[in-house]
């Protein structure tokens, strides 16, 4: 596929004004951080019926943490800061709008950064993480903190893909721990809601893979945009 070299033949639509005062959903791409990754996600939501503002926000650059581990996440934090900073403000002047951070693989590490980098007191709504490819040890309680709804997290014992990575290079936080992807979170912390792969997806084409999530739109409208925040309608 194009985009598995760096190229993109997919870029999401502008958000319509009308979109950004139902809600925000803030995508992050894996790794390959191109916008192409997440077409598949973004029309599995649209055909959900989600109407607010998708955006896709690329977060470092093409296989970035693999070439250049350690200089990777001394740039993400400073990005992720930034991120935080700007979903704040967004937050500050609309504290009902319902904001979603959405991540895939490697994009699940940068929105985990960002989540935890809001200020005390400011908080976004709820955390999609899918196939989240970064070592599953993390201390998950600040970014957990800055959420009103906590993450919902999809992953998968027969993510092996996931594990090949690491061991060629590393997971997206540049270690070579188990990748909670595969393994899932530890803990029982009721804010971290974790959905593991279930065999009846099949009936979507979803085997358990690290790439099955990205393409199944059918799957991803009924199994992900449920998890979308949103406010109940005024009466």
């Amino acid at each position: 596929m194009l985009f598995a070299a760096g190229c993109e033949i997919w870029r999401p639509p502008l958000p319509l004004p009308e979109e950004y005062e139902k809600g925000i959903v803030v995508m992050y791409p894996g790794s390959l951080n191109t916008t192409s990754e997440m077409v598949g996600f973004y029309e599995g939501l649209r055909s959900a019926g989600v109407d607010q503002a998708i955006e896709v926000v690329q977060w470092a650059t093409f296989l970035e943490h693999m070439f250049d581990p350690v200089g990777a996440q001394q740039r993400n934090g400073p990005r992720a800061q930034q991120e935080a900073d700007r979903l704040a403000a967004v937050r500050r002047m609309n504290p009902d709008l319902p904001i979603t951070l959405f991540g895939y693989s490697g994009g699940c590490w940068f929105a985990t950064l960002v989540a935890e980098r809001l200020p005390a007191g400011v908080t976004i709504d709820r955390v999609i993480l899918m196939s989240p490819a970064f070592d599953r040890a993390y201390d998950m309680t600040t970014a957990l903190d800055r959420t009103s709804e906590g993450f919902v997290s999809f992953w998968s014992s027969g993510d092996d893909f996931t594990l090949e990575i690491r061991d060629i290079f590393s997971l997206a936080d540049s270690t070579r721990g188990e990748p909670a992807a595969t393994f899932g979170f530890p803990g029982d912390d009721p804010r971290l809601r974790q959905i593991a792969y279930d065999p009846a997806w099949e009936a979507y084409a979803h085997y358990g893979g690290h790439t099955d999530y990205v393409l199944l739109t059918d799957w991803i409208r009924d199994f992900v945009a449920p998890e979308v925040a949103v406010r109940p309608a005024a009466e």
